[in-house]
């Protein structure tokens, strides 16, 4: 009786624990807690202006009274990039459609800097049109996605920032500047359109789309050493394609996405979805709780519950570059190589886990990306492969000693990090990785002179 009662309680803690985490997920406007929960946004001087005359008296008083800030967005974020712990600007309240433009050739769409990536979906919709590519989150905001290079996959498309034509910002001036790839200030687009929020408050981005589109996705499993094998013969077979590695089990999954007029089939069922959610969070708490059933629990996923899942559907667009269903709270890192090192990145993940002995609790995701000229893209002037680690450790301590020993272990491989996802460089690694950082920092000079934009997290990165 004792044990069964000792049995019940340990199983209500664990639910219990379990749905907290769900709740600790950024769900508010303003978010109080990064996705992971380890980054505290403090609310005690937080703005949340609704006009760009506001966000002018804002910035100007502040650069007046030698005052720091930064912009938060959703908080779908692995770091403290985005933290402030003096002024908190959220544009929550700044947030539509300014203007739709089509042209010979092009169609244009411009929205307010705190409208996500979700509504901008939905408004394009409305429209016929379609983002060119996504990610996999569309919580986030549409400044948040372009100042940190965020991406989906496929190696003929670029990060979200390649999608940019034009941007509005309130500099560290409090003045209004438009950068324009092809415009106005076009000499300040390559370091404007990843600026990690040292340029000002962004306050409008103009996108490229193209028409509405329905995409076939397809899955198929491989054995982990054959698929990589083939990796960059797997990467050029579809238009998108993703990989997901389950190490323990020594099997992957991946995705292949094409452009199809094949009408719509296969919409996977939304509770069915939400349960595997949820009972995977469980599993995933049981896995922390006791470490060394990590690699027998994956392997039991894998074969018996449905972790790798083949699936065959037709959806719009962002419905299948977008995850709908996203996994309960992680944290998440992220290493870009050149194309042509996949694999040899591969290698060094599946021998930092083993020889360290890490419970992995996660699948690893592997996305590609084609190369670009914006001076801190994580994809500056290579074809990228994108290897995200995931990994649960309620307080964090575990996931950031697997992130730094992978990173240390590819280094050689010259790796960049992604900057919206957790990583611990210093000023000596950013020079190594970006070789025009020299000319990033002379244009953020020119945006914001006085530096009230350079938080902590940022000076002690990037040394300023």
């Amino acid at each position: 009786m004792c044990s069964r009662l000792l049995f019940l309680s340990f199983s209500l803690v664990l639910i219990a624990w379990t749905i907290n985490r769900f709740k600790s997920s950024p769900l508010d406007v303003v978010p109080t807690l990064n996705y992971d929960g380890l980054v505290f946004f403090n609310h005690s001087n937080l703005h949340s202006p609704s006009s760009e005359t506001e966000m002018v008296d804002l910035v100007r008083w502040a650069a007046h009274e030698g005052r720091k800030m930064s912009v938060v967005g959703s908080g779908h974020s692995w770091s403290a990039i985005a933290n402030c712990q003096d002024i908190l600007v959220s544009l929550c309240n700044y947030k539509g459609l300014v203007a739709l433009e089509r042209t010979l050739g092009e169609t244009s769409v411009t929205v307010k800097a705190g409208t996500t990536l979700g509504e901008l979906n939905t408004v394009l919709e409305e429209h016929g049109l379609a983002m060119i590519n996504l990610g996999s989150i569309s919580s986030q905001t549409v400044a948040g996605a372009v100042s940190t290079a965020t991406h989906g996959t496929g190696v003929k498309f670029g990060n979200m920032a390649t999608l940019l034509t034009k941007l509005r910002f309130v500099s560290g001036t409090g003045e209004i500047v438009t950068i324009s790839k092809d415009g106005e200030n076009a000499e300040l687009f390559p370091a404007a359109a990843v600026s990690l929020g040292m340029f000002g408050i962004i306050t409008e981005v103009t996108f490229k789309v193209r028409s509405r589109f329905t995409l076939a996705e397809k899955s198929k499993q491989y054995g982990l050493h054959n698929c990589l094998d083939n990796i960059q013969s797997l990467a050029l077979q579809s238009e998108h394609v993703k990989l997901w590695l389950e190490v323990h089990s020594e099997m992957c999954l991946v995705v292949f996405s094409n452009e199809t007029s094949d009408d719509l089939r296969g919409d996977p069922s939304w509770m069915l979805q939400n349960l595997k959610v949820g009972m995977f969070a469980l599993i995933q708490d049981w896995m922390y709780l006791i470490p060394r059933s990590a690699s027998t629990v994956m392997r039991a996923l894998v074969t018996y519950g449905d972790m790798l899942p083949l699936f065959d559907r037709v959806d719009v667009s962002y419905n299948v570059l977008n995850i709908p269903h996203y996994f309960p709270v992680h944290s998440e890192s992220e290493v870009c190589v050149g194309l042509d090192k996949c694999k040899h990145g591969l290698l060094q993940l599946i021998a930092v886990a083993k020889d360290n002995n890490l419970p992995l609790n996660y699948i690893t995701e592997v996305r590609f990306i084609q190369g670009d000229d914006l001076w801190l893209s994580p994809h500056y002037h290579r074809d990228s492969c994108c290897i995200t680690l995931l990994h649960y450790s309620p307080d964090g301590v575990v996931s950031k000693l697997y992130f730094d020993a992978y990173y240390h272990a590819a280094k050689q491989l010259h790796p960049r990090m992604h900057w919206g996802k957790y990583f611990n460089l210093n000023p000596q690694d950013v020079l190594s990785m970006y070789e025009r950082f020299d000319d990033f920092s002379q244009a953020r000079k020119r945006m914001d002179p006085k530096s009230i934009f350079i938080n902590a997290f940022l000076s002690q990165t990037f040394g300023f």
